[in-house]
């Protein structure tokens, strides 16, 4: 069996969400536009809900790794399912 690691670390679910404020002034109009967001604009920024591993994220990485030890072995550095 082979994985995708890297979409395995960005896809990963995650139990406690996290939220980032974005300042809208950093949103290009035509992205505001095309998802109509100018109604979820608050004090200037875009609130939003992170419910998935994703880049910056330091516990993203734990929370990949412990998914992929739970899932997989290694014998002699290759992965293979566990048993």
């Amino acid at each position: 069996m082979c994985r995708h690691l890297k979409k395995f670390y960005l896809q990963t679910p995650m139990e406690c969400y996290e939220y980032m404020r974005i300042p809208c002034d950093l949103i290009p109009d035509k992205f505001m536009d095309t998802y109509d967001l100018d109604d979820k604009v608050h004090n200037g920024h875009l609130y939003i809900e992170i419910q998935k591993g994703m880049y910056g994220l330091p516990q993203a990485g734990k929370i990949a790794n412990d998914l992929l030890g739970a899932s997989t072995h290694l014998d002699c550095g290759n992965i293979k399912p566990a048993p």
